[in-house]
């Protein structure tokens, strides 16, 4: 708790709160002399202000090439756009966000005996964010994003091709036309809110996003060096910019697998530490592709979280779009899963980007009862020679 209050504080990427807590992460683990690595990498602060500016850009583009009749050209600023959002968000390939960038840091605590065979990195994040939406109440809006493109496309087309025959639409047709124009625009605009209006709200303490976690390692490596471990290289990695689309989980797998190491698996750690069962995240990813998370560390993690907690660990329910720093890994082809709580029946998984993601969210003693699962787990991997999923 004492890490907690520290660190659940507004530390949005690249600001000087941000900063503040890498300094405080790590003064906390030099002063307990743990082997302490830092990894890092260029980081592109503004992504989602960015990608809001080019939205607003193209959507006041296409309503004036639309509009004065240069419909031949309006797909031009919806298909751009639509390549942005492809390499942005789901490929993880800067286009524009890389306009600006600072230095991010990903702070690696690493413990490996002699004669390790294996590598278990255990993972959070330490940033935060602020946005109009939550994870569950921007699924249908991100849903959206590529029918919304198609259609603008197509809408351009099917108006060029009315203004080719030499007379304008029937006036139906105009008034048809112009209502599917205005509705395109207001959804683009409204998604250029989302994703670039956090400023104008309260900003979030990211208390269980991701505060929690972050505790909940940095006391879980104190322990680390004491586990009887032979065959287990352990490393905990604390993430910057993850809520700038996984920007430094995917830096530090690309640099990490371009190296040999030892056949790694990856625990990752998501809005623990409040209400409700454990539960794990059946499948993680990018907007487009999703991987089924690993069967065997899901079934580990199960045996653990019985041992400590009594209750059977359960897979996240719904229709749930949510990525996290363990879909870096499984695209990489790292077996990986997400560990988290469901929350009261009150907020479950909602609420977060926000205000009340503040301290009053944090069951207290599941910080403590989270280090003994991890523990736990570690030993089951140990001990466990087929590994296979």
């Amino acid at each position: 708790m004492e890490i907690l209050k520290a660190i659940a504080v507004p530390r949005p990427n690249g600001s000087t709160e941000f900063y503040r807590v890498v300094d405080y992460i790590k003064n906390w683990l030099i002063s307990r002399k743990l082997p302490l690595e830092s990894h890092h990498f260029h980081m592109r602060p503004y992504f989602f202000e960015i990608i809001a500016l080019a939205i607003i850009l193209a959507t006041l583009f296409f309503c004036y090439l639309a509009f004065f009749r240069k419909s031949w050209l309006a797909s031009m600023p919806v298909l751009l756009l639509g390549l942005v959002m492809l390499f942005e968000s789901s490929l993880g390939i800067p286009v524009i966000s890389s306009l600006i960038q600072k230095d991010g840091e990903n702070i690696v605590v690493s413990f490996s005996p002699e004669t390790a065979e294996r590598e278990l990195i255990f993972s959070a994040h330490y940033d935060s964010k602020t946005q109009p939406l939550d994870h569950r109440q921007r699924e249908l809006i991100f849903k959206m994003i590529i029918p919304s493109v198609a259609a603008g496309i197509l809408l351009a087309i099917l108006w060029w091709a009315i203004h080719l025959r030499g007379s304008g639409p029937p006036k139906s047709m105009a008034i048809l036309l112009r209502g599917m124009l205005t509705l395109l625009s207001a959804y683009w605009l409204f998604l250029a809110f989302v994703f670039g209006g956090g400023f104008l709200l309260r900003p979030s303490p990211g208390a269980v996003d991701n505060g929690t976690a972050v505790a909940a390692l940095m006391h879980f490596s104190q322990e680390l060096k004491e586990l009887p471990l032979e065959k287990t290289a352990v490393t905990i990695v604390l993430f910057a910019a993850e809520e700038l689309n996984m920007q430094g989980s995917q830096a530090y797998v690309r640099d990490r697998i371009r190296k040999e190491e030892p056949k790694c698996y990856n625990i990752n750690l998501e809005l623990v530490c409040q209400a409700g069962d454990y539960v794990y995240w059946p499948e993680d990813g990018v907007f487009t592709k999703r991987y089924a998370t690993s069967a065997v560390l899901n079934n580990l993690l199960d045996q653990a979280v019985v041992k400590i907690t009594g209750q059977k660990l359960k897979p996240l329910e719904g229709d749930f779009t949510t990525i996290s720093d363990g879909g870096s890994f499984l695209a990489a082809g790292i077996p990986s899963t997400t560990l988290s709580n469901a929350g009261s029946p009150e907020m479950g998984f909602s609420f977060f980007h926000s205000h009340r993601d503040n301290m009053d969210r944090v069951v207290p003693e599941k910080l403590d009862e989270l280090v003994q699962i991890l523990k736990e787990f570690t030993l089951l991997f140990e001990k466990t020679t087929d590994l296979v999923n």
